[in-house]
């Protein structure tokens, strides 16, 4: 991994400081040749076979293409955490609750599927 070149977003995305830490926690100091803050131009990019990076399967999806093939990081174990909140006490809050309610169960349904 050390000699491919790396495909990322900006440097002031939250996913992509996520990953610069666990590329210094691996060793790895990743040669970047191509950053954006569009997450898609990082995957185009990656498609196009310009390099590799990391793809947040969850919340990018599976790409439906030959072209990019998606491989678990067993060691560092990756991951992040998500969080939804919502403020109960403003008045008339009955749509942001249904809103929280469908994407708790979302969640919890998706991360049951991946396990």
């Amino acid at each position: 991994v050390t000699s491919e070149n790396f495909i990322s977003l900006s440097g002031a995305k939250q996913f992509r400081l996520i990953c610069d830490k666990y590329c210094q926690n691996a060793g790895i100091n990743p040669n970047i040749i191509f950053e954006s803050d569009s997450p898609a131009a990082v995957k185009n990019m990656i498609a196009a076979n310009m390099g590799i990076g990391f793809w947040p399967a969850f919340s990018w999806e599976k790409i439906d293409s030959d072209r990019v093939r998606l491989l678990a990081i067993e060691n560092p174990v990756c991951s992040r955490d998500l969080l939804i909140t919502y403020k109960k006490n403003k008045t008339d809050n009955s749509k942001a609750e249904d809103f929280f309610i469908f994407l708790t169960k979302y969640f919890e349904s998706s991360a049951k599927e991946e396990n």
